[in-house]
Order: structure tokens, then sequence, then C-alpha cells
């Protein structure tokens, strides 16, 4: 009971970053509060006309569903920035409760006590995909763990019951990230594999009729997207340090490369404990081999397929968090102590330090966004973002920024990737003519400004060089509105205000 409740508290504990600061800083998450907005008043054509006008809802069941669905509701009661933050908090209760769910899964009536291991995942729910704002990547992980758990709990007992719980939960699964599903169903896979032995084959056959329904979608995706890969970037020795360290934990200083060493030291402690006078397989030890498919996935994969990037950042969190319901180390009342404690002070450090760096970003996000007020609502308007990265941090929170200034004012924005990638929600209609996304995010200063003159009332600029040719070609196309700090507001010659 006390283990339970420390495991909570530390959990609540985990909430503070997200609800510290004003802005909850990330790459990709304000651009995923305008296209809910979006969806939350896409029917309010007198407070937002341009909304329906210039984009569209894409009603295939396409994954990233979840994650705006869910964003556009909490914006019913909220508003959008504290929609996020909500958004934010259910991940990190999720993946908590789900990885709990999981370690307790195994054993669960000898010895209820192994939940405890959960506690290992605590350093990992602040990772880097969160940072980079892959919300719905996020919600995956947790939903994945639940439905290997679940699968595990009713292994002996396949049924309608197993059915539905198991096939909602890796809809929503598939809803949220396609690579958490195949992770989800690799798993069970395994694992069915291991547990063939001594049972009938009618009860293995009702599993195979169980999850068939759930290669579906995947295989339309993927035909539907096209199998186009991005080609993997490091070596292989780059790809075991990124592993081995936990790197996908490090965002924003090297404090957080301590913790993940910290981490991964802990984790291979208790795997070698548990190894420790170990003679006789057991059906557990499945858990060990979905790891290390898991790991071998990590390095045979590309990094993008079917419009899908940083694959292997994604895929080097699975074999950590499907190690846990495996472990079993003997430690004693003592020893378990002692690595509560240990993930515990690990935590509450990686807590603190997260609240520095987010408050660290704030100054300037809001100058960003103060930047922008010279912007009308209900217009249309062309981000040239020149330094995305924040002076105070090395890290890529501006952008997108300007998502929470088109929410607010219902502005069209010609820098909205996700409008043109046909992986979420929201899409621009064919008719509008798609922006250069491609220039607008990587070579602002190489657009071409003239196609842009007829559909664009507003330009903003963030830290353009003195000298940028895109300087002189704004003059010609755009009349300087306002300036401030490193921002200028331009607005196109012949609109009146």
């Amino acid at each position: 009971m006390t283990e339970r409740r420390l495991f909570w508290g530390l959990v609540a504990l985990l909430l503070i970053p997200v609800w510290s600061v004003g802005y909850f800083p990330t790459t990709d998450g304000p651009s995923h509060v305008y296209n809910a907005w979006i969806l939350r008043q896409y029917g309010n054509v007198q407070e937002y006309p341009l909304f329906q006008q210039y984009y569209e809802i894409d009603w295939r069941p396409i994954p990233n569903w979840l994650s705006h669905a869910a964003l556009a509701l909490l914006m019913f009661p909220f508003d959008p920035r504290t929609a996020e933050k909500l958004l934010v908090s259910g991940y990190v209760v999720l993946l908590a409760g789900a990885a709990r769910f999981l370690a307790g899964s195994v054993d669960l009536e000898k010895r209820p006590e192994k939940r405890w291991l959960a506690w290992l995942a605590l350093p990992l729910i602040y990772n880097q995909l969160l940072h980079l704002g892959f919300y719905g990547f996020c919600l995956s992980v947790g939903l994945c763990l639940l439905a290997v758990g679940t699968w595990w709990r009713h292994r002996d007992r396949p049924g309608p019951g197993l059915a539905v719980k198991l096939n909602l939960l890796l809809l929503l699964c598939w809803f949220s990230h396609i690579v958490s599903l195949v992770l989800a169903l690799a798993s069970i896979g395994v694992l069915w594999l291991v547990t063939l032995r001594g049972r009938p084959f009618k009860r293995h056959l009702l599993h195979v009729l169980i999850l068939a329904p759930q290669v579906v979608l995947p295989l339309w995706f993927v035909q539907a997207q096209g199998g186009v890969t991005t080609p993997a970037g490091p070596g292989s020795r780059g790809l075991w340090l990124s592993l081995l360290g936990l790197r996908v934990l490090y965002r924003f200083g090297r404090e957080q490369v301590w913790i993940g060493i910290a981490v991964a030291v802990l984790f291979l402690v208790l795997a070698a404990l548990t190894l420790v006078g170990r003679k006789t397989w057991r059906e557990e030890d499945g858990f060990l081999i979905a790891a290390l498919l898991a790991v071998v996935l990590y390095f045979v994969s590309p990094e993008g397929i079917a419009g899908g990037l940083l694959m292997k950042s994604r895929l080097s969190l699975y074999p950590w968090l499907l190690l846990i319901p495996w472990l079993a180390p003997r430690l004693g009342d003592r020893g378990r102590t002692a690595v509560l404690a240990a993930i515990g002070i690990v935590t509450v450090f990686q807590i603190t330090m997260l609240v520095h760096w987010y408050r660290l970003l704030q100054p300037e996000i809001r100058e960003f966004l103060a930047a922008a007020e010279p912007i009308e609502p209900d217009s249309r308007v062309l981000p040239l973002v020149f330094r995305r990265n924040a002076a105070s941090l090395p890290v890529d929170v501006l952008g997108h920024a300007l998502g929470w200034v088109d929410a607010e004012k219902g502005l069209v924005d010609w820098g909205n990737y996700e409008a043109m990638t046909g992986h979420f929600p929201v899409r621009f209609r064919p008719e509008t003519g798609l922006s250069d996304i491609y220039a607008l995010e990587a070579h602002p200063g190489e657009l071409n400004i003239r196609a842009y003159k007829s559909r664009t009332d507003y330009v903003f600029t963030w830290r353009m060089p003195p000298g940028s040719r895109m300087n002189r070609v704004l003059g010609q196309q755009f009349k300087p509105l306002a300036e401030q700090g490193p921002a200028r507001v331009y607005r196109r010659k012949g609109r009146k205000s």
C-alpha cells in the first residue's frame, strides 16, 4: 500500500513541469493545438469563416486521430493551451499506469509486489518524442503496454470478453500511431509462440482469430501511403550508444545524458540479478524475447517509412519498457527500497531540471507570440522562421509556435505542415494550392514569395538576416507593418485593415 501511494505521488510530481509554465515547450505541439482547434471550430463558420474555405476533414481511419480528437474534445470546456496541458498530463498518467499494469500482469496472483518495477518507467516519460510534440505516438506507447498486459492476463481464457477489450485497445493504438500497433502485435505474437506448449490447439486458434482484424488497417495504410523509406543515419556503434545510453531522453541539457545512463545501468543491473540462479525456462521469459525483438527492429528499421520519421528514436523506448515485466530480481525489502529510492531521486532531479529548462524558454516564446499581435483575425499568414531554435537553449520550440496564435485568431497558416502530409485529420483543400513546406521549414530565404502574394494577407518573419534577399523581395510585394525585436510583420499591399 505504501509503495503504491509513493508511486502515484511521484506520478503527481511528474505533472509539475507541465503546469509550471504558460506554454508547454515542444516542436510540433502548437501545430497539433492549431489543427485540433480547426476540428473543434470547423462548423463555426460565423466566428471562423476561413477554416471551411481552406481546410477539409480527412475522415479516413488514419493514425493521429486519437490525439487530435481528444484535444478537440478538451477544447469544448477549456481553452487550447489548457487542453494541451491536460492531454500531456493524461499521457503521463496513462504511461505510468500502463507500465504498472503490465509489470503486475506476470504472476499477478503469486507475486503482486512486482508492480513496483513500474517505477523504472517513470524517468522514461519525459522523452525526446514528447518534447518533439509527438503526442499521438506518446499516447500509443501506453496503449501498447495495456494491450500486451491484457493479452497476457487473459491468455488462458480467450473469448468474446478478451476479443472486445483487446481489439478496442489495439484500435485506439492504431488511431495513435502505427509503430506502437505493430510492436503490440509483434510482442503478443512472441508471447503467444512461447506459450504454445501444453495448451489446446483450439485455444491458440481463438487467439489468432481475435487478432486477425488488426492487420487490415496497417496493410491499407502502407498501400495508401506507399512504402518509401528514409535511410538510417548513424552506424551500428552510434546506434548502440544511443540505445544503451537512453539518448531518447536527451533534449535540453547534458544532465539528461546522465539521467539516461543512470536509468540504463539500473535496468541492466536488475536484468543481471534476474538471471542469477536461473536454471529453468519460464513463460514470462517471452517478455525478454519481445524486448530483444524490439532491439532487432530498432537496428534494422529505416529512419523513416511511409512518411513517418524518427523510427529509431520511437523504437528505442520499447526494449526497456518490454523488459519491465520480465525482471524478477531477488533483492529483499532493503534492496527493493534502495532501488525505489534511487529511481525516486533520479526522477525528482529530472523534474527539477525540466521545470528549470521550461521556464528558461518562456520569455522567448512569449516574445515570439507577442510579435504576431498585429496580425488581424480571420487572415491568411505566411510564417518565415529563419531560426527555429531558441536563443536560451538550442532546441526547436519556435518553428511551429505560431500555431497558438493561429488558433486564437482563426488564421489560415501556410506553414501548417500537417495539412499537407496526409497523416493527420485536417488537410488543405485540393483547390487551395499547397505551399512549399520543405522550403518553408528548411530554407525560408529561398521561398518564391511571389507565388504566395494573392493568397497571403500577412507575412510573419522571425530573425530574418538583415542582408537577406527575402528582405528585399518582401518589400516589393508587402508593406512593413510592425517590428518587435527580431520579428517583423508585413501586410499585403492593397489590403485594407
